[in-house]
């Protein structure tokens, strides 16, 4: 089992919701990923300081948290690590595009779990 752990593409989920970003993990781990959550900003950056940078290729992250917008977020995880691939996965429609410059693609939540497994699958 730790073998497959560690061969599984890694994913981090941040959202501030806690219940959402639970259910999304599981799916996410029935679909064989490795999965770390974070259920906001600053968790999710502190996670990724103390996380093999290798084990997690993909940050999925929600737009409107508080204390850093998922915008804000992906740009310092641009800036600490380069290589991860970032999803903003959010049901915000209003996102200016001048603050999605270190997004490398965005998924509406209405488009559902099936479309942000399929883009992620694209990155791993």
């Amino acid at each position: 089992m730790m073998s497959e752990q560690l061969s599984a593409p890694g994913v981090l989920l941040v959202d501030d919701e806690v219940q959402p970003l639970q259910l999304r993990a599981q799916i996410m781990k029935l679909h064989g990923f490795f999965v770390l959550t974070a259920d906001g900003p600053m968790k999710a950056l502190a996670l990724m300081a103390q996380t093999a940078i290798e084990k997690i290729q993909v940050a999925i992250l929600d737009y409107n948290m508080p204390g850093m917008n998922g915008c804000v977020l992906a740009k310092r995880l641009r800036s600490a690590f380069p290589e991860l691939k970032r999803i903003l996965y959010s049901g915000a429609l209003d996102i200016p595009s001048q603050e999605a410059t270190s997004i490398d693609v965005v998924v509406s939540k209405a488009d559902g779990i099936a479309t942000l497994i399929s883009q992620v699958m694209q990155f791993v």
